[in-house]
């Protein structure tokens, strides 16, 4: 899922957007040294599409240069950053250095922010499922009980409906 974006709006490349990633991770591709400094000065649009796939968007936009960069923390890559112009052969090792020193201090924050997001959202699990079992116990009328664990559910999933269905052993049936 794209996170950030500054800059030119590319189609398919907006904040929110996702990329399929072959494999469902970050694959070698990014993470090779040897791809991350890019130029497609002299390419067309269908060479772009059958050997640099992923530039595609950018180069419909008329970006000829970019630097990808892994995001790595704790050893693992959690995302990538890409700077691109429209200039022709603009980056150089000495952008890529300082790129990468960037992706190193970015990735920390990202992380942390990533965690901070799955301890929130586990924190509101624990008191909507704590809710769920006062609401339980609080009465005795199915209804009721019905309509308190149905409204704390809702707080957690989003739903048109949600039903609970009862096994009749005897007749083989769910009955709802």
């Amino acid at each position: 899922v794209i996170a950030y974006v500054y800059g030119h709006a590319v189609p398919s490349r907006s904040v929110g957007d996702s990329i399929e990633l072959p494999g469902g991770k970050i694959d070698d591709d990014f993470l090779d040294p040897a791809n991350f400094i890019c130029h497609l000065d002299d390419q067309d649009e269908e060479t772009v599409a059958q050997h640099r796939p992923r530039y595609l968007p950018g180069f419909r936009e008329g970006a000829r240069s970019f630097l990808t960069v892994p995001l790595i923390s704790g050893g693992e890559p959690i995302g990538v950053m890409r700077v691109r112009t429209k200039a022709l052969h603009a980056y150089t090792e000495k952008h890529l250095d300082f790129v990468q020193g960037i992706a190193r201090q970015i990735a920390g924050v990202v992380k942390n922010a990533q965690m901070h997001r799955v301890i929130q959202r586990e924190a509101e699990e624990r008191k909507v499922l704590a809710e769920i079992g006062r609401v339980t116990s609080f009465s005795l009328d199915l209804d009721d009980v019905f309509a308190g664990f149905a409204a704390e559910v809702k707080k957690l999933i989003d739903y048109d409906r949600i039903v609970i269905g009862l096994i009749d052993e005897e007749q083989h049936q769910l009955t709802l």
